[in-house]
């Protein structure tokens, strides 16, 4: 057996490791899905994230191996870190350092390994994503594509984690203005944005290919995890502006058909998937159209069926809208959500609605950032709203809201949208004759938005850089541009500014970006974009930037 020497950059590699604040913490649902994943990519019995410290390899996430750990002497990742790509031994009985290595003569009887080096963004190879078999075995192209790109999501999340727990840890303690403070959340928010665009972008490649149904749920189940993240950074930022900046009013008539439903579509799948009743009642008297602030009603209904989901492991959560009267004014209207989950001590009610207050029983799947209801009571005390509690341990949870919103106009007077009059038909055939360009100096967020457009027909060039997305717009006069903002040397505002538009030219440019606050939207569009789409990506904002180009040419 030969032991592995120690990889010149070992301090720093050490230092990284370290840093991520990774080693010997609880398992990780999120970690524990990508093992399955790779192990039923690769169709191994052994799957595992292994980290390298000083003496033993430890395991983040394992399937098929109990030991937490192996001294660093006998471990296969210790040679497979020295390396820049896979590490793959497809028989080790015939490989003269690993013949006589105690986990190839006893237990596990490891075979075959590969193991895919995580390398970090400092350049450090602070462990692998392995797979291993008790027989010989040699990975497909496609298999060790997939691995490679796995390992590229368990660096990506254990960052993220760390930048998410900065961001907290900066939450808690700033004392600097709330300008400051507000230009480093959205600094913090569009560094996780970017590894969260990856994470749904890969799963939704994963998810089209995958046909078998247990590999779906565990698909589906990364999705929510990555899902959980992304909206505790959402919370973050509202309440960070909510202390900074007070609650803002952004009242405008709104249908409320069109905001349930993406609440009802979301819920309906979360129920399904926990195995729970999800009832939904709306009076028949509820008109359609109001005249309020339709953001912070959505975050109130969505924080609070949140909760009442993760609460609930058996029994339903029931959801009803209901009118108690009208007035001058407009209409009072009254909300039940309902859970039967393990219910809130009393002692604890009192503070249920103050931030950070993080209420999270042995029931519970995941725990919250305590923000949510924080900011639903912020938003009710903005629009004018209350909210009642009612709990009994063991037996369930019901909050009831009662606002008063005015009256919108009727249906007949809405104005259709012109996206509606052109059928998915009609919008493939178009597109086919029309250039489109993604430029982003990502290569994963390029390929997960090309991703994206595939369904569509269109043709696709790609540009890494301002410079090239400037080249292709004098070569095409014509087309649609899915710009990236913060592209180096050359960023996509001062890129789209240095395209030449004259009348002839039939261009539709799109932001694709991170810079998620309203006044950094405010400012990309001002600055000569056409349409705007935040990352992680939303496949119905990218169809609607191509009708909008469409409606316009």
């Amino acid at each position: 057996m030969k032991i592995a020497p120690l990889p010149e950059n070992e301090f720093e590699r050490l230092e990284n490791l370290r840093y991520l604040e990774i080693l010997d913490t609880i398992n990780e649902e999120i970690f524990d899905n990508i093992v399955q994943i790779a192990s039923a990519i690769c169709e191994t019995p052994i799957a595992l994230i292994s980290l390298i410290d000083e003496k033993r390899q430890w395991f983040k996430a394992r399937i098929g191996l109990d030991p937490p750990e192996t001294p660093r002497d006998v471990a296969f990742c210790a040679h497979a870190i020295l390396g820049e790509s896979l590490f793959e031994i497809s028989d080790s009985r015939k490989d003269e350092r690993f013949h006589d290595n105690p986990l190839v003569t006893g237990s596990p009887n490891v075979v075959f390994y590969a193991g895919q080096p995580l390398k970090t963004s400092q350049n450090h190879n602070i462990g692998t994503l392995c797979v291993l078999d008790n027989k010989p075995k040699i990975l497909t192209d496609v298999q060790k594509n997939l691995l490679e790109k796995l390992s590229k999501q368990v660096v990506q999340l254990m960052e993220l984690k760390v930048k998410a727990s900065e961001l907290e840890n900066a939450r808690k303690e700033a004392v600097a203005a709330n300008q400051s403070k507000l230009d480093f959340i959205a600094a913090i928010s569009h560094d996780i944005r970017n590894p969260l665009n990856s994470l749904f972008g890969l799963a939704d490649i994963l998810d089209i290919s995958e046909t078998d149904p247990e590999k779906k749920v565990i698909i589906s189940q990364f999705k929510n995890s990555a899902d959980v993240i992304l909206r505790i950074v959402n919370d973050i930022i509202d309440l960070s502006r909510f202390e900074s900046q007070g609650l803002q009013e952004s009242n405008r008539i709104f249908a409320l058909d069109q905001t349930l439903v993406s609440i009802l579509t979301f819920f309906k799948s979360e129920a399904k998937r926990k195995g729970i009743e999800f009832d939904f009642f709306r009076a028949p008297e509820i008109r359609n159209f109001y005249f309020s602030d339709e953001r912070k009603i959505e975050k109130i209904l969505w924080n609070l069926l949140s909760n009442a989901f993760k609460f609930t492991s058996a029994g339903k959560v029931s959801f009803r809208i209901e009118t108690e009267d009208k007035d001058s004014t407009g209409c009072k209207i009254k909300i039940t959500i309902e859970d039967t989950g393990p219910g809130i001590a009393p002692e604890v009610l009192p503070n249920l609605f103050q931030k950070y207050a993080s209420f999270s029983p042995k029931e519970v799947e995941m725990a919250g950032s305590g923000l949510g209801l924080s900011i639903v009571q912020s938003s009710l005390n903005a629009l004018g709203g209350s909210i009642e509690t009612s709990s009994q341990k063991g037996v369930g949870t019901k909050f009831v809201i009662k606002l008063q919103l005015q009256p919108g106009l009727a249906t007949s007077e809405i104005p259709s949208s012109k996206e509606e009059t052109l059928s998915e038909e009609i919008v493939k055939k178009r597109i086919r004759s029309i250039p489109i360009l993604v430029a982003d100096d990502n290569e994963m967020n390029r390929k997960i938005l090309l991703n994206y457009l595939k369904p569509f027909g269109a043709i696709c060039s790609e540009a890494k850089t301002g410079f090239e997305t400037v080249d292709w717009a004098k070569e095409n006069k014509s087309g649609i541009l899915f710009v990236d903002i913060e592209m180096p040397g050359l960023s996509g505002v001062e890129a789209i500014q240095k395209i030449e538009r004259k009348q002839e030219h039939q261009f539709t440019f799109v932001a694709c970006t991170g810079l998620c606050l309203p006044e950094e939207k405010e400012k990309i569009m001002d600055a000569g974009f056409d349409f705007y789409i935040p990352k992680p990506y939303n496949k119905n904002l990218i169809r609607d930037a191509i009708v909008h180009h469409l409606q316009r040419f």
